[in-house]
């Protein structure tokens, strides 16, 4: 799922012009993504005991007839990723300590085709193909089903009675999941998700609509903290001693704010080529592809520094004082600054593909094997909604500020250039259907006129938006301060291992275990 996902987030939109119907592009990311990880972490604590069924991602949103189609069938796809993407987990168990981060580099880098160029591929299809967007679905086919015949063939874990020797059985287990903390920690996020989405743009700030479901959302969320802090009599989703400690949170907080930067880019950085900087589709896609290859080549970096470079808290801070002071100069972006902007966003996506993985393989150090898949699940689940909150968030800055900037730049441009003002409300129309024939009074000299200044309308938006990201930015600098460093947790002790393979001896591995009790006691 994660190879393909660039290509499919840069035609949603594309998507929505073909089914002619309108839509907010950030709803249907936000039913892929939301869903990842709360799905993961809900399933349990330990990734083995999911079955392998679960892994094998539903495709079928090529073949979608409406909006609404491609939202529920986006919302299925991202349950069946939550699994694909809990590939941390399985690392983390299965690979010795110190080799964890160069691992799991190795697997970004294994996505780097559509991770980097998804979205001139995605661009190259709908221009070439009978099929146009759909074929960014029909990769996810192909790929699901590689997947699952490795997964069949290759992956053999232990078995659910071999880890619960005497133990309680599957039902048992199941009866006794957390769903009080699922229902209400998916029922909060949905409607604060939407609320946030709804303000400015379906309904005003101050509506009861927005409102309402904005506080319900905040309530139904502080709802689910006190239950599981203090009702929870079965495993809670998110037990209350996992913040207790410092390293985690703060591992938590690096990811959940990279993820709302980086999250945030690719929703909005292919707008930004395309109103701003060009229209040609294939220039759009290859631009695009600034913010796949900035984060692959972080990712890349972060892992190999985590496991041999000293001192990862050092690391994290330096790194983002260079996000603050790559992402924030985005904010001047302008018609004449495209080389500028291009040089900026490599280097800021870069920087966040650091951080980003620094947190997969820190995560699973901090703590004892057995709270792994715990660990990792609570993370991705918090790291979802951060960023989801953040596409919803930047989505709705932007929309806010055209509503204000397209008319304050447009329309005294088409009249100094010799629009008549009756003519203005077929203008704003034409602009949204992108077709300038059935204006009365237009002229080449208007369009152009016209042309430049929704440039400028655009780029004074986004600006606003760039300075929303300074907080978080502040935010990942502090939390880094907190971040351990890892030295002492890169043993080569391996946390669990698939049957059939060789054991370390007795002595060596139990000389690995008491060595990593000693250190995080120290």
């Amino acid at each position: 799922m994660s190879s393909d996902e660039r290509s499919i987030q840069t035609d949603v939109k594309t998507n929505a012009q073909h089914l002619e119907q309108d839509v907010d592009v950030a709803k249907v990311v936000h039913a892929d993504g939301t869903v990842d990880y709360i799905d993961a972490r809900a399933v349990g604590g330990d990734f083995e005991e999911m079955p392998k069924g679960y892994f094998y991602s539903p495709q079928f949103i090529g073949t979608v007839a409406n909006i609404e189609m491609l939202i529920g069938a986006n919302i299925c796809n991202g349950i069946a990723a939550a699994g694909q993407l809990s590939f941390g987990i399985v690392l983390g168990e299965l690979v010795p300590n110190k080799y964890r981060g160069p691992i799991i580099s190795l697997v970004f880098f294994s996505s780097m085709p559509f991770a980097v160029f998804g979205p001139v591929i995605a661009r190259s299809f709908i221009d070439n193909t009978a099929s146009r967007w759909r074929w960014s679905y029909f990769i996810g086919d192909i790929l699901s089903a590689i997947t699952l015949v490795l997964y069949f063939f290759f992956y053999h874990p232990p078995k659910y009675n071999q880890l619960h020797v005497s133990g309680k059985t599957q039902w048992q287990q199941f009866k006794e999941m957390d769903f009080v903390g699922i229902f209400l920690f998916i029922s909060g996020c949905v409607l604060f998700l939407i609320g946030l989405s709804w303000g400015g743009v379906t309904y005003p700030w101050a509506s009861a609509q927005t409102l309402c479901t904005l506080l319900i959302g905040v309530g139904t969320l502080a709802a689910f903290g006190i239950y599981e802090g203090f009702f929870c009599k079965k495993q809670p989703l998110m037990p209350p001693r996992l913040f207790r400690n410092v390293g985690f949170v703060a591992i938590v907080f690096i990811a959940s704010v990279g993820s709302m930067v980086y999250y945030s880019l690719t929703v909005l950085w292919p707008t930004i080529i395309t109103t701003v900087y060009t229209t040609d589709s294939i220039k759009v896609g290859l631009q695009s592809s600034v913010v796949g290859g900035g984060v692959l080549l972080g990712q890349l970096m972060g892992g190999i520094f985590l496991s041999y470079v000293p001192k990862v808290k050092y690391q994290c801070i330096i790194v983002s004082c260079m996000v603050i002071a790559f992402i924030t100069p985005i904010s001047t972006l302008g018609p004449d600054t495209h080389s500028m902007v291009i040089a900026l966003g490599v280097l800021a996506c870069t920087c966040v593909g650091f951080i980003e993985n620094i947190s997969y393989p820190a995560v699973t150090l901090v703590w004892e094997p057995q709270d792994i898949g715990l660990a990792s699940g609570t993370l991705g689940s918090i790291r979802a909604l951060a960023g989801a909150i953040a596409q919803c968030l930047y989505v709705a800055v932007l929309n806010n500020k055209l509503q204000d900037n397209m008319p304050k730049y447009v329309v005294p441009a088409a009249t100094d250039a010799g629009l008549p003002s009756s003519s203005i409300t077929a203008l704003f129309s034409a602009i949204t259907a992108g077709d300038f024939s059935t204006v009365p009074g237009i002229t080449p000299e208007i369009i152009e006129a016209v042309t430049y200044s929704l440039k400028i309308a655009y780029s004074q938006s986004f600006k606003i938006v760039f300075y929303c990201t300074i907080p978080f930015s502040v935010i990942l600098l502090i939390s880094s301060c907190f971040v351990p460093n890892m030295e002492q947790f890169l043993s080569t002790n391996v946390a669990k291992r698939l049957q059939g393979m060789s054991r370390k001896p007795a002595a060596a591995a139990a000389q690995d275990v008491e060595m990593q009790k000693t250190e995080r006691a120290a």
